[in-house]
């Protein structure tokens, strides 16, 4: 589970911001189907970030991204770069550090991991973990270079001088078997998922009869006709052609002869005569299939795949090529007590401001004239938090300004423009 995540000085977030899934204070509304509870903690099953084109959202999913990607994927020597893009509005910027910080719940345990790093080198790298008394306390904490302000557990300080100064302690502490290093590093590698569809989650149906019919049953539910879905796993080599390129590089020989999966997926459709009448079925490539309905299957075979394992799922533009009615259906599924994953949405969609949501679980990003992406919850408007929802329009309220993140757009001079042309 995510508690929250902060970022520092990485694309247009110039400042501190926080994206935090706790729920707000004393705010009751639908406490039992949209809250999960863990670990005394009381966390948002969906957070949806909504901002006009520009303003930002895709940035805060590709901090979080880089982040997973450091812990995931190490420099694989020391003249390697660190994936390292400051705010470049400001010249002060270029030269500071780049800093995140997440909260997360792995294993019944909550853990802080927060790191600060520039092109070349992490500076500062930290992981504490909350005792059974709820205080949090620091496991590690590694610096540019070793030295007496390091406070690091005893199986760590020998592990810790080999670490190159481009890559993280976390990664080598895993891999040394490190409990609390493992923990964490799983979370990243198992609890977290972005824009999770891969053909090879059908591989998870294909096996499992129960599960299919259940898919193609959720996909019927939400008005896609398919019949069935049939996936073909093969085994395939580097093609000749591709072989005799790839000879001219001074690559190792094995990877050459190695052998790969590949998934060719197909839906069966009822197929009809002139009149209308079932003739027989029709089997259509996936590729083939609308972004709309190739969508559809990923959400379902995320949310299939996913359950009860505690897991984040993340998604930019969530609901690009979906109808209202399916994305407010999926985001009751969502939220429904059923539901025991988080995921967090990005989206322009202003409808859905009105949907079945908590104030708490709707965030803004709004970028202003200094080019500096700023990020804020509706909670934190004090004239609503008492407000139902049934009294009130959110849409409505943020067209007339009052929550900003209104794209500045004047149309009558883009209209001038093209007169000039």
């Amino acid at each position: 589970m995510l508690v929250d995540f902060e970022i520092t000085n990485f694309l247009s977030f110039q400042n501190n911001t926080v994206l935090s899934l706790e729920k707000g204070k004393y705010l009751k509304r639908h406490a039992k189907s949209h809250i999960l509870n863990k670990e005394n903690l009381s966390l948002l099953k969906n957070v949806n970030i909504f901002g006009s084109n520009g303003s930002g959202k895709s940035n805060l999913i590709a901090a979080l991204s880089v982040f997973a990607k450091m812990v995931l994927q190490p420099t694989d020597d020391i003249e390697d770069s660190l994936p390292y893009m400051p705010f470049r509005l400001n010249d002060k910027n270029k030269y500071e550090d780049t800093e995140f910080s997440i909260r997360l719940i792995k294993n019944k345990k909550v853990y802080r991991y927060h790191i600060c790093y520039n092109s070349e080198e992490v500076t500062l790298e930290e992981l504490y973990f909350v005792t059974q008394k709820n205080e949090e306390k620091l496991y590690f904490k590694r610096t540019a270079s070793p030295n007496d302000s390091e406070i690091l557990p005893n199986n760590l300080k020998k592990i810790r001088q080999s670490v190159r100064k481009n890559k993280l302690l976390l990664f080598d502490g895993q891999d040394k078997n490190d409990a609390e290093c493992v923990a964490v590093f799983k979370w990243f590698h198992t609890n977290l998922i972005f824009e999770p569809f891969r053909k090879r989650l059908f591989k998870s149906i294909q096996a499992d009869s129960a599960k299919k019919n259940i898919f193609i049953k959720l996909l019927n539910l939400a008005d896609f006709n398919i019949l069935d879905i049939e996936v073909i796993e093969k085994i395939e080599s580097i093609p000749e052609e591709f072989k005799k390129m790839l000879s001219m590089e001074t690559l190792d020989e094995s990877l050459l002869s190695k052998q790969f999966t590949t998934f060719e997926v197909y839906s069966i459709y009822k197929k009809y005569d002139e009149n209308g009448r079932v003739v027989g079925k029709e089997k259509i490539p996936y590729e083939m299939e609308s972004s709309g309905t190739q969508k559809m299957m990923a959400v379902a075979l995320t949310l299939l795949d996913s359950l009860h394992e505690d897991r984040v799922i993340v998604m930019d533009e969530f609901d690009d090529s979906f109808h209202l009615s399916l994305t407010n259906a999926l985001l009751n599924i969502i939220n429904s007590e059923s539901n025991t994953n988080q995921f967090i949405f990005t989206t322009h969609n202003l409808n859905l401001l009105d949907s079945n949501l908590r104030v708490d679980q709707i965030y803004m990003t709004e970028k202003d004239f200094l080019g500096k992406t700023d990020l804020y919850s509706l909670f934190d408007f004090n004239d609503i938090q008492g407000v139902s929802r049934s009294d009130i329009s959110f849409i409505k309220r943020y067209l007339n300004g009052q929550f900003g993140a209104l794209p500045d757009i004047d149309i009558e001079g883009m209209n001038q423009l093209f007169k000039e042309i």
